[in-house]
């Protein structure tokens, strides 16, 4: 089990041309709306603000993720009305891989749309779904697999 913990923190088993990631995207921030406001100047959804370190949530997601997914094999679930904020951002991104909704609907709909893109994209994989903002999991959640990463929990889901 130690081995396998630590193959998974050296990146060597998501690195594998199957294991994808979403990077869900779409929230409208409204915990954190008023320190968003106070460093932006707007409202403008804490993914896309720079909180610190020079970059927005959003690419510093993208640096770490980058180092155990290939880049390729990463995708985006995002909300059209905040497509301002993510135009330039994700403008190196096919646009296949980033799943627009047309408004939020919350994170289900995120899963379930990304799901649904992923697997027209290619035909085996599994997915990772890293968090933005590195917060606990609830536990006994339902999802297939849940698995310890250098982001606490990462949801898995293997097709």
């Amino acid at each position: 089990m130690a081995e396998k913990l630590s193959a998974y923190r050296k990146g060597t088993i998501l690195n594998q041309p199957q294991a994808w990631a979403v990077v869900l995207a779409g929230g409208d921030g409204t915990r954190l709306r008023s320190l968003t406001q106070l460093i932006s100047g707007e409202d403008r959804p804490k993914q896309f603000c720079q909180v610190y370190g020079g970059k927005t949530l959003l690419a510093q997601t993208r640096a770490r993720l980058a180092r155990v997914i290939h880049p390729e094999r990463t995708a985006f679930a995002v909300v059209r009305t905040h497509e301002r904020f993510y135009r330039n951002e994700l403008a190196d991104v096919e646009p296949q891989r980033v799943v627009v909704q047309p408004g939020n609907k919350g994170t289900t709909a995120a899963v379930i749309f990304s799901l649904l893109r992923i697997r027209s994209l290619v035909i085996r994989w599994s997915l990772s779904f890293p968090p933005i903002i590195t917060t606990p999991m609830r536990r006994g959640l339902t999802l297939p697999f849940i698995e310890q990463s250098g982001w606490r929990n990462i949801i898995r889901i293997r097709w």
